[in-house]
């Protein structure tokens, strides 16, 4: 071994001469001296190998390491994505008509029912306006009764009969008018929900179009997500869905609802939706989660742990054990999720492989454990 190291230095030494004298050899140069590193490298190797297989030592040598039996199971692999609570029913309700606030029905966290009456706004104008206008519609009603009834009989103008007719339905109109305006004073919740805002207090203003509650309904929560166009052909509706939310220490069992059809052309991914069961009031919309989605599954699989695979020029490789004696194996990888790699092609069920202390310890060497 001393001789070819000698060769490999003068080899250098003259390489990195005749490199003086013409600048153009540097390339050989560097290439030679990979070519010193490579074989600096298989020498160290194959020491190793012969001092492991060397019989005519008195002590042979024997590393401690951990081996595990390899057994069929079943691999899975999944894809994990972050998610966004949504939810259809989260609504923010304002008034219809201006107004200062005179009473409020409700707290946060009440259930509501759709239809019920929130707050109440200042009426005191439209009630007024319609007491007026009741007396004045009792007289217009009264004429217009004994004007049809003269009419009847002949008595009187067709012009008379039809003022009076006129007269008592445009006050009808009004009073109908007055009434809606009455009802619009009032906030009332669109859907069956809870209180999960309040933004007014009694004696503030209410608008149109200025948030007064938000009402939200617990059961229609769903988590969004996307994944890229590349597992467009290995989700489904109906794939079962693990959502964890890191926040409150939580996971839940679902599935997927919604598999998008349209591609966003910015990120190249796909909208998903998964129905969230009813929790509690601590879900809110926006909150992030994270979704686990299943899309491989192997029976029957040979599975080692990945950090035993190893790679050389040759390709990866475990190594096993068999007579207590280190035995490379060849092997094919396929999917790999977590700390586990599908093998292929190499390995078999009962076969022994190193867990650890693998990483310096070379074909045929003496292993204990």
């Amino acid at each position: 071994m001393k001789n070819i190291n000698k060769i490999i230095v003068a080899s250098t030494i003259f390489a990195f001469a005749c490199s003086k004298e013409n600048p153009d050899k540097k390339v050989q140069l560097e290439g030679l001296i990979k070519k010193q590193t490579e074989l600096a490298a298989q020498i160290k190797t194959l020491q190793a190998e012969v001092d492991a297989l060397d019989t005519t030592k008195k002590e042979v040598k024997t590393k401690m390491v951990k081996v595990a039996q390899l057994k069929a199971q079943t691999f899975n692999h999944f894809v994990e994505i972050q998610g966004k609570v949504e939810t259809d029913k989260n609504v923010i309700v304002s008034a219809e008509t201006p107004g200062i606030i005179t009473n409020i029905f409700v707290k946060q966290g009440d259930r509501v029912r759709k239809g019920q009456s929130l707050a109440e706004i200042d009426a005191a104008l439209i009630r007024k306006s319609i007491d007026q206008l009741k007396s004045g519609l009792e007289l217009a009603t009264t004429v217009f009764e004994k004007q049809e009834r003269l009419w009847k009989e002949n008595i009187g103008t067709e012009v008379q009969y039809l003022q009076a007719k006129a007269n008592k339905e445009s006050l009808e109109a009004q009073k109908a008018t007055y009434n809606e305006q009455l009802k619009k004073a009032r906030v009332v919740s669109p859907i069956d929900g809870y209180v999960d805002e309040n933004f007014r207090r009694v004696g503030e203003m209410a608008s149109p179009g200025a948030p007064a509650f938000r009402i939200v309904d617990y059961s229609g929560y769903k988590i969004v997500g996307e994944l890229a166009e590349t597992y467009l052909d290995k989700v489904n509706i109906g794939d079962e869905v693990l959502i964890t939310f890191p926040d409150l220490n939580k996971e839940v069992k679902s599935k997927i609802s919604v598999v998008g059809s349209a591609i966003n052309t910015i990120n190249r991914t796909f909208k998903i939706e998964v129905m969230l069961p009813q929790l509690s009031n601590q879900i809110k919309p926006n909150m992030i989660s994270y979704l686990k989605i299943k899309d491989f599954s192997k029976s029957n699989a040979i599975v080692a742990p990945i950090n035993t695979v190893q790679s050389s020029r040759d390709g990866q490789f475990i190594y096993a054990i068999e007579n207590n004696k280190a035995v490379r194996k060849p092997i094919k990888v396929g999917e790999t999720y977590g700390t586990d790699a599908l093998i292929l092609s190499g390995l078999k069920s009962g076969d022994n492989i190193v867990t650890f202390g693998y990483s310096d310890i070379v074909e045929g060497q003496a292993l204990s454990f």
